[in-house]
């Protein structure tokens, strides 16, 4: 039988299908699973007796609101967008008198993602999480059977398939746009939880998008300078993105949109920046550089790693180092 849900993965449907389930947890054929699919979602405190009063859907603009035991918990909840305007703390101003906040995603959440929901008080709920509370019910209903069948397929099956061909070095698998945030979403952590970074971690920025083309690209910033040229600001970030001719690389970035009147003082600086580079990595016999492009007015690149001539494990774990290593000599530029 074809499933339904792959005919309709809009966020409109995962918040019809949750605004469901949960009426029907209170029937006598899948109550008995209540008390496990609300811990699975981190809903703690409550017990088999505890009912589900009401659901409301689009209240405040919010996707859905449940109240159990007259204690309202509020879902924002998304299959691949991610968090956009300040909609969570809107949600919060909206709805102040919630027990709980709860961002449920489907798709991957990157660490960039992780840290907004939780600055804003809201716990994260996962595609494992939904899976962990399907799990029993899938049995009970045809169309939680179906629905659990669409996220192991379109979600689970999809994100193993990705972290699987990173592992391998294939480097074609780049090509999506979750394998470059999941690359980089992984660095950010990691630089994240450095001492580099203790007293200003809103040096380090997470962005992604698509070229004109479609193709996606992902970057991360790990250094800035304020007013470096005029009032111009200089960033250097990671970017993941392909080259038509060479495939897919990582390259550190030297970015400041100038006025031609600081073209020289931007090159001088990114020749600079260039011999920091090529000096560290020097001292890392396991990373493979590749010659950089001399083009880019505003946009300039300092150093270029092709993923199909760096293995994985030694890639990710070396540039950990480097950036650290580079930031630190970047301040003294």
């Amino acid at each position: 039988m074809n499933n339904i849900f792959d005919y309709a993965p809009k966020e409109l449907v995962m918040d019809a299908f949750f605004a469901w389930i949960f009426k029907e947890l209170n029937t006598p054929k899948l109550s008995k699973h209540k008390l496990h699919f609300l811990e699975s979602l981190h809903l703690d405190g409550f017990n088999v007796n505890s009912e589900i009063t009401q659901i409301e859907r689009q209240k405040c603009n919010t996707d859905l609101l449940i109240t159990i035991e007259n204690k309202i918990i509020l879902f924002e909840n998304k299959t691949t967008s991610t968090i956009h305007s300040n909609q969570l703390a809107n949600y919060k101003k909206a709805l102040p008198n919630c027990h709980k906040y709860i961002y449920m995603k489907l798709g991957f959440i990157d660490y960039k993602e992780q840290q907004q929901a939780s600055a804003n008080g809201y716990i994260i709920v996962s595609i494992e999480n939904i899976i962990r509370a399907l799990e029993p019910l899938k049995q009970c209903c045809q169309i939680v059977n179906q629905y659990y069948e669409f996220l192991e397929t379109r979600y689970i099956k999809k994100s193993q398939d990705i972290c699987n061909a990173i592992k391998k070095n294939d480097e074609t698998i780049y090509r999506h746009s979750d394998a470059q945030r999941i690359f980089l979403s992984d660095l950010y952590e990691k630089l994240y939880s450095k001492n580099l970074y203790a007293k200003n971690k809103d040096t380090l920025t997470f962005r992604y998008s698509a070229n004109k083309g479609g193709a996606p690209w992902t970057q991360l910033g790990i250094a800035h300078k304020d007013k470096q040229y005029g009032d111009t600001k200089e960033s250097i970030f990671w970017r993941i993105d392909k080259k038509k001719k060479d495939g897919y690389y990582i390259r550190l970035t030297q970015y400041a949109n100038i006025e031609k009147t600081y073209k020289k003082e931007k090159k001088d600086r990114l020749n600079k920046l260039r011999e920091c580079f090529e000096e560290l990595v020097k001292k890392k016999s396991s990373l493979k550089s590749s010659k950089v492009s001399n083009e880019g007015f505003k946009s300039s690149e300092i150093g270029i790693f092709y993923f199909k001539n760096n293995e994985y494990d030694k890639l990710f774990k070396a540039l950990v180092d480097l950036s650290i290593e580079f930031v630190e000599k970047y301040k003294k530029l």
